[in-house]
């Protein structure tokens, strides 16, 4: 009976203490109106009044404004509630420092690879040995790759290697595509070290995809690098994969938004001038108060007459994010091997925009929750069909594959796949 009355008041004490930490957090984020959301960056400020306002409504933004926060795990809700409520009674001495404690909670409880803090030059407030040395993290943010970097660095300079077509831009990010003899077999090499822009002057699409097309059918095999991809704009992967697969395979199911007043403040500031449309989607939205912002997409097959009914090698690594995900949607390819290790995990929750807080930074999160036909789980991420052995390269991997399937002495070797490897 002891242990039992025990058990009772500590689960009593736990819940009075959750009761009090909710009661005080309320307070908090309620004690800041939608009113005083920036509609711009604010100069960074140490004024304990602005940083305490920037606390609150981070917090309310973040509960009541995240697309995914009713279906967060309560201990994670209860983690960043107690957070919130330790910051705004003893703030930060500045507000540098105020925007690390707020990406140092998000790190610990919010597992979406999409919010995150930005400082005022529109840097990560926190770098990835910061982030590594802090304990309890439900996310890794700052994971690090080890299977080789993306090829697109290290073709050009190789003298058996053909180089079709390189564009880069100032920053250092490229998009290559080379050819390479492997075992007398001409073998294809996609490389995207990022996924541009289309109205990027660095990179001209049509050119890429022009001399893709030029050359894809006198390929006896693809590697499809997006090492150390992080994402960008999906179009350039999207038109690629298309003419592997024959026509766009399917990556997003459906996607919806919420649609509390938090949430509408985001997605007037991701699409400004389309109140009015917006408006009219809320109409629809569901008990949940939860909106379907697009139809749900049936799963494409593999177009074996206008597709490359050839091996492709799909090569991923911890950096390989968002959009540099889509390449996954190659998964019912007849004749495709993911190699590498772990994706990222940074697609459930997309498309990003920033609110500005009082004291300077911003707050970055998306406006959608997709539902996608890979399986990606956020922070998890892909895991490959054929991993690479960790500190080894993964395109020496993607060669040593494409001989063995290539060797005439191989019947089929994608008879076991299924179709999804």
């Amino acid at each position: 009976m002891e242990n039992n009355n025990s058990s009772t008041y500590n689960n009593n004490t736990e819940a009075i203490k959750e009761n009090r930490t909710s009661f005080l957090f309320d307070k908090i984020i309620s004690s800041v109106s939608l009113d005083e959301v920036p509609l711009e960056k604010q100069e960074p400020s140490d004024d304990k009044e602005k940083i305490q306002k920037s606390i609150a409504l981070f917090g309310r933004m973040v509960a009541n404004g995240h697309v995914n926060w009713p279906y967060f795990p309560d201990s994670y809700k209860e983690r960043f509630k107690e957070g919130i409520v330790q910051l705004y009674n003893t703030p930060p001495e500045n507000g540098a420092q105020m925007l690390k404690e707020m990406e140092t909670l998000l790190l610990k409880s919010i597992p979406d690879n999409h919010t995150f803090i930005l400082n005022n030059q529109n840097r990560r407030v926190l770098n990835s040995q910061m982030a590594h040395e802090i304990e309890g993290t439900v996310i890794d943010k700052y994971t690090t790759p080890n299977v080789g970097k993306n090829s697109v660095f290290s073709l050009p300079n190789e003298s058996d290697v053909e180089t079709l077509c390189l564009q880069k831009n100032p920053q250092g990010h490229s998009m290559g595509l080379f050819t390479k003899q492997v075992n007398g077999k001409k073998l294809g090499i996609i490389s995207l070290s990022k996924c541009p822009q289309p109205n990027d002057p660095a990179f001209d699409f049509n050119a890429f995809l022009s001399t893709l097309d030029q050359h894809l059918a006198s390929f006896d095999g693809v590697v499809f690098d997006v090492r150390g991809n992080e994402g960008g704009n999906a179009k350039i992967i999207q038109e690629i994969s298309k003419r592997l697969y024959g026509k766009t395979p399917s990556f997003l199911k459906t996607s919806h938004m919420r649609t509390t007043d938090e949430a509408k403040i985001i997605h007037q500031h991701k699409f400004p001038g389309f109140e009015a449309t917006l408006n009219r989607m809320y109409q629809s939205a569901n008990e949940q108060g939860y909106v379907r912002t697009a139809p749900v997409q049936e799963e494409a097959a593999f177009n074996r007459e206008t597709g490359f009914d050839k091996p492709v090698y799909v090569l991923a690594d911890r950096r390989t994010s968002s959009s540099g995900e889509y390449v996954f949607a190659l998964q019912n390819h007849p004749k495709v091997k993911f190699l590498g290790e772990n994706s990222c995990g940074c697609g459930e929750y997309g498309d990003t925009t920033g609110i500005a807080l009082p004291a300077g930074g911003m707050l970055v999160t998306g406006v959608f929750i997709n539902e996608m036909y890979p399986d990606i789980p956020e922070g998890i991420g892909r895991k490959p069909t054929h991993p690479t052995t960790p500190g080894k390269d993964a395109l020496s991997h993607a060669m040593a594959e494409f001989k063995k399937d290539s060797s005439p002495y191989i019947i089929n070797p994608y008879l076991n796949q299924g179709g999804r490897s």
